[in-house]
């Protein structure tokens, strides 16, 4: 940029992204609140508005998968500089010489290859979040050379993920101070819910005799209570019918809809009786059938045995199976976001 804080030439994020991290394996696509962890990074670099290219540095076929869906673009790096020993210079190197085009790019940094906080003498250290600097400067060997400069990030949102203990704490943080998105978070008054594949397991028993019998998890029935005292409605869709289903919808006190063929036009209805927009609703759903809705409510939840596309249309991957807790997982998302909202209404009372 010049003395005016205009772009002079073409400005890139890279996102370094390597498949063989020793701390946590796959460490850059695990669920970070139920997002891949890099997912969190594109969409706010995508979502800033201010670079003219993004793009993930990466060896492994599932990291790039994941980075093309955020929206990214894919540099897939050599084995040269895809080593444990591979610094993350030799790396931006490699990219900038291989992307001419490329003028100016920002640089994430592997916290694997920076000095350790505890040898740093003064106040602030290094956290390696992120890094500006001319591509001229890069590919000379130092990127902190020339003129420089520093930002303070908050503590609240600089976490160092290296083993597995660091994960929760780093879920607590994203949930609190996370970048969710450019739209303004709302509080979700209305959750629907898919039952087969999310509220069972999709199995249904039949005994000698004929009956059918259906299993539906504690965890999950006691969520949907929570929800419920809290002023979540919650309703249930089904496309096929089940006198199981209704007899367990009535004992939680919610509404059911049964033989849909339709779940997005009665999703539709829903919200017009209801007078709610759509980033007032969530929808959690599993299968071909529920991917319409989940690309139109504002929280779009999943089990982690979902189909791929309603995987991909997910803003929210639960850890849980259908049938298995994945309802609960998903209920406290809503309940964390409901206590993240009104954080940021008193904060701006």
């Amino acid at each position: 940029m010049d003395s005016c804080g205009k772009k002079t030439g073409h400005l890139a994020a890279l996102v370094l992204a390597r498949g063989g991290s020793k701390g946590i394996p796959l460490k850059n696509i695990k669920l970070l609140a139920g997002v891949p962890l890099i997912g969190w990074v594109i969409r706010a670099a995508i979502d800033s508005e201010v670079f003219d290219s993004i793009w993930v540095s990466t060896d492994h076929d599932d990291i790039e998968c994941i980075a093309l869906e955020f929206g990214a673009q894919v540099h897939r790096r050599s084995l040269q500089v895809s080593k444990d020993s591979t610094s993350s210079r030799e790396t931006i190197q490699e990219f900038l010489r291989l992307h001419p085009d490329e003028v100016t790019t920002p640089e994430n940094i592997d916290p694997s290859n920076r000095p350790r906080r505890q040898d740093w003498p003064g106040e602030l250290y290094e956290n390696g979040s992120f890094y500006f600097s001319m591509r001229k400067v890069v590919l000379d060997g130092n990127p902190q050379g020339g003129r420089t400069a520093y930002y303070e990030m908050l503590p609240e949102y600089s976490v160092d993920i290296d083993v597995d203990i660091d994960w929760p704490i780093a879920e607590q943080r994203i949930i609190t101070y996370g970048y969710f998105g450019k739209e303004k978070l709302q509080a979700v008054k209305l959750l629907v819910c898919a039952i087969d594949g999310c509220l069972t397991n999709g199995k249904v028993y039949k005994s000698t005799s004929g009956e059918q019998f259906t299993s539906y998890n504690i965890s999950d029935s006691t969520a949907v209570k929570l929800l419920k005292d809290k002023g979540t409605k919650v309703y249930f869709v089904n496309n096929a019918k089940s006198d199981c289903h209704r007899l367990h919808a009535e004992e939680l006190g919610c509404h059911i809809e049964q033989g849909c063929e339709n779940k997005f036009a009665k999703l539709q209805e829903w919200c017009d009786q209801l007078h709610l927009t759509w980033k007032e609703v969530a929808y959690f759903g599993w299968d071909e059938t529920d991917i319409e809705c989940l690309k139109k409510v504002g929280v779009r939840g999943v089990p982690s045995n979902a189909c791929s596309l309603a995987l991909k249309s997910a803003n929210y991957i639960c850890k849980l199976t259908g049938g298995k807790g994945a309802v609960r997982e998903f209920a406290e998302h809503l309940l964390l976001l409901a206590r993240k909202v009104e954080s940021i209404t008193n904060q701006q009372m």
